[in-house]
């Protein structure tokens, strides 16, 4: 069992299975475009750029609206890097920017499915290899905490149909965790789990469901191949790869 696009979508509040991103795994090669995205070029490092550079354009004051989009499409490659889509080195993919073009209509696509995506492949790479993880890592946390229940830290808000589910679990409503959190706690647990200590669906509203779970849904009972910057993972409905 792992992060299913329901999960993934319970604790973040992001749709899986929208238009399939326009990604151009190019562009970061052609400093025409990225000046028109961007209003500079940034500096590329082996095909990626700092995310952290991007909150220069935060100081600027627009005085066009295309500089406002300018600002605004930075914005979003700095969040992208920061959480949804950070790979290792503290770097963001620029092929994002295609999707970006129309601010106004940049949500139909399928950011919760690419983001889900990157988590999957960089967990995979780090379960084969020394590397640390990337991607939107935190939502493996949660997820255990809520799903598997391993030492989830005592938090303010008791109300569990709160979604998306991180909401509850923000700082300010975080206190001390159960267990001490050592790798050979995590260890042991996992070793001696059984079915029954699971809670195998969690993400009840108290509402009617919200329509990006009720999607996300759909798309976990299904196969699905699911794209971000980082390459391509399967979905295999209720099993995954290796």
């Amino acid at each position: 069992m792992t992060v299913t696009p329901t999960d993934f979508a319970a604790i973040t509040g992001l749709k899986v299975g929208r238009e399939p991103i326009p990604f151009d795994s190019g562009i970061q090669n052609d400093r025409a475009p990225l000046e028109w995205f961007l209003g500079e070029a940034p500096k590329i490092e082996e095909g990626m750029a700092r995310y952290k550079q991007f909150t220069w354009y935060l100081k600027k004051q627009a005085t066009t609206d295309q500089e406002e989009e300018q600002m605004a499409r930075a914005y979003l490659l700095y969040l992208f890097g920061a959480t949804l889509y950070p790979g290792r080195r503290s770097k963001v993919h620029l092929s994002y920017l295609p999707a970006l073009r129309d601010l106004r209509t940049a949500s139909r696509f399928d950011w919760g499915g690419a983001a889900l995506g990157a988590a999957y492949g960089f967990l995979g790479d780090s379960s084969r290899t020394e590397q640390s993880t990337a991607g939107y890592w935190r939502v493996w946390e949660l997820w255990a905490y809520e799903v598997l229940r391993m030492y989830p830290p005592k938090y303010k808000d008791p109300d569990l149909s709160t979604l998306p589910r991180a909401v509850i679990w923000s700082k300010k409503n975080m206190g001390t965790k159960e267990g001490k959190g050592d790798l050979n706690a995590f260890t042991l647990y996992l070793d001696d789990l059984k079915a029954s200590q699971i809670n195998w669906d969690p993400w009840r509203a108290a509402g009617p469901e919200p329509e990006y779970l009720a999607r996300s849904r759909a798309v976990t009972a299904s196969r699905v191949l699911l794209e971000s910057a980082f390459g391509w993972q399967w979905c295999l409905g209720d099993r995954v790869t290796r």
